[in-house]
């Protein structure tokens, strides 16, 4: 038998293929693939035989409630039916030792630790108890949960089939984290810390192939100790359970946990349960709050800073509005400072010309006033004002300036409510768009459904002071 270099990189096989599907008689249903890999992938696929042990008494078991499996009706024949499998094959090579499993018993053990390893950690140990028995510190994640675990199975004094179990349920959450990393039955390169760990337990061990770690795991997990666990289980009782699990020999073959317990009372072994290990239930208790804490500040900040983006849009359309105002102002203001500069020109040459007869008063021009505007220029035409103002009174003002220019008919809309507007504007109407706070991509299809209609296009910038004057311009310029 050969085996790989544990550094070369590792391989990766589906681990959701059910028996009777297509694609598992493609990847695995050939005994000739199962030989294959456990001849040539032995070092790697260590779980595969230590974990299909238990699930086999799981699968299998007379009392097992239809209830606890959560398995569709076929899942549970089929299972039962690879269930039954391993234990002849583990009690065939019992009886004979040095004997190796056949394609066919290799076949079955490898397909009922890949498709059903999840019921380990479903009926019996959850993550958060499994973490604690091994003594892991909260909070594990990712590659640091990785190492950890790596680290536990090598210093734990539990056998390699007990810790197989104890490390299932947190094997499938990381798993779970990354459908690309699966650890069965060659594990993922993610999971090469933990296979090595296993490998080199097994290897103090004197394992030399599945036959062996399948021998020692039926050793360790009998029947009779799975009936115990699935009564804790149906009684939810936890100390049971780690009580079960406390058993650290090898060649140990644990009674029933629940026969330990007296018909009345409180249990055997309470108070050692409660000096021991409701101090770590406590902790894990109060690691679960710490997380609920974190979860609900992230959930107020995650609100604050919602409520803040809020502000700020609000903001934002304040001062566009302020600006619009400020700029007509500036307009107003401009005009009435040329008219005062004006009248101070006048008044001083009159004080000149008090102050010293001799002086000829000086020839002051008239102010330029503006050409009137042409008040039926838009007479009978129909108007479409498009603005990215974000103040509706400023808008209306700006549409309003333009029945100085004879509009009647004047459409106003806000381009920052969507798509306004007729699809066909009506022949002859004007369409006018104020570009100061519009998008070009408003624009264009502003101009995509002008090119379909036979009307004026003007594109401006302009306040509301100066809107009508600048369309008068175009207009009368013939740039519309």
């Amino acid at each position: 038998m050969t085996d790989p270099d544990l550094n070369s990189p590792l391989g990766d096989q589906p681990h959701t293929l059910r028996p009777s599907s297509p694609e598992w008689k493609w990847a695995g249903g050939d005994p000739r693939w199962a030989v294959g890999l456990m001849r040539d992938q032995t070092r790697r696929s260590w779980l595969v035989p230590l974990l299909a042990v238990p699930i086999a008494q799981v699968v299998t078991a007379s009392d097992m409630p239809r209830a606890f499996l959560p398995l569709e009706d076929e899942e549970v024949v089929e299972a039962s039916d690879l269930g039954r499998a391993v234990l002849a094959a583990a009690e065939r090579i019992q009886g004979s030792p040095g004997s190796e499993l056949t394609p066919r018993e290799a076949l079955s053990v490898v397909g009922l630790a890949m498709l059903y390893h999840g019921l380990v950690g479903q009926l019996f140990l959850m993550r958060g108890v499994a973490a604690a028995m091994l003594r892991l510190p909260a909070g594990l994640a990712g590659e640091g949960l990785v190492r950890q675990l790596a680290g536990a199975i090598g210093e734990r004094p539990e056998t390699p089939a007990r810790l197989a179990v104890l490390a299932e349920p947190l094997l499938s959450h990381l798993a779970r984290e990354d459908r690309g990393r699966s650890f069965l039955p060659v594990p993922h390169a993610f999971f090469t810390p933990i296979a090595r760990a296993f490998d080199r337990r097994c290897y103090e061990l004197g394992f030399c192939n599945w036959a062996d770690a399948l021998r020692h795991a039926a050793s360790v997990w009998t029947a009779e100790a799975w009936r115990g666990l699935l009564m804790a289980y149906a009684a939810g009782s936890i100390p049971a359970l780690i009580q079960t699990f406390d058993e650290h020999d090898a060649g140990a073959r644990p009674a029933p946990v629940v026969q330990a317990l007296p018909p009345t009372g409180k249990p055997k072994g309470e108070k050692r349960w409660k000096r021991s290990d409701e101090r770590e239930l406590n902790q894990l208790r109060e690691r679960l709050a710490a997380a609920e804490t974190k979860a609900e500040s992230a959930r107020a900040a995650a609100t604050a800073a919602q409520l803040r983006e809020a502000e700020l849009v609000h903001a934002r359309d304040r001062a566009q509005a302020r600006v619009i105002e400020l700029s007509a102002r500036v307009e107003s203001f401009e005009r009435d400072l040329k008219d005062v500069r004006g009248r101070l020109a006048v008044h001083e040459a009159t004080i000149r010309r008090l102050t010293d007869p001799g002086t000829p008063e000086p020839t002051v021009p008239e102010p330029i006033a503006p050409p009137p505007l042409p008040t039926n220029l838009l007479h009978g035409r129909a108007v479409f004002f498009f603005t990215g103002v974000a103040r509706g009174s400023v808008a209306r003002a700006q549409a309003e300036s333009l029945r100085a220019l004879g509009a009647v008919d004047i459409r106003l809309y806000d381009m920052g409510q969507g798509r306004p507007g007729p699809n066909v504007f009506p022949p002859g109407s004007v369409v006018i768009v104020d570009v100061r706070f519009v998008g070009h991509s408003q624009t264009e299809e502003i101009e995509a459904r002008v090119r379909r209609s036979d009307v004026t296009y003007l594109v401006l910038q302009a306040g509301e002071g100066g809107l009508a004057a600048r369309v008068a311009e175009r207009l009368a310029g013939g740039r519309g």
